[in-house]
């Protein structure tokens, strides 16, 4: 099984932040120093709400599978979950069946079937609310870095 490159949730920001934030060289030095401050704190606090909100399995992949990335080139933070099921538990999971591929039978756990039936799961977001938590307060600090 191929490893997860995780997923995202586009925020969209409002338009007047895209484009002060946009281009970052046309502001003072200290300006543009406070506009990377804030983008990389608020970067931080997604990464630390969506922990807090992930729900934490027996082994704990999904909480060790969220990351932070930051490019100061572009002033840009990401916050992305690398675990397997991640997508699954943020969107939901409709029922179905699983069907083997190159074998007969199934096995699992030493029982055969020539089916499995994966029954329905509610979504149990974590992501989302985290973005939906942090990007009010991320939005005021750029504009009051902005607009000091």
């Amino acid at each position: 099984m191929a490893k997860a490159k995780g997923f995202y949730i586009k925020s969209d920001l409002t338009d007047a932040i895209k484009k002060a934030v946009g281009d970052v060289s046309k502001y003072d030095g200290e300006t543009q120093r406070r506009l990377k401050g804030v983008i990389r704190k608020g970067t931080q606090d997604l990464l630390r709400a969506s922990k807090r909100k992930a729900r934490v399995g027996p082994k704990g992949n999904l909480v060790k599978g969220i990351e932070m990335e930051y490019d100061e080139k572009y002033n840009r933070g990401f916050v992305k979950s690398t675990a397997n099921h991640s997508f699954l538990l943020e969107h939901g999971v409709n029922p179905s069946f699983a069907f083997p591929k190159n074998k007969k039978v199934l096995k699992f756990k030493g029982v055969f079937a020539r089916y499995a039936f994966i029954p329905a799961r509610k979504p149990r977001p974590f992501m989302k609310p985290a973005l939906d938590e942090v990007e009010p307060k991320v939005v005021k600090a750029l504009k009051e870095a902005i607009d000091p």
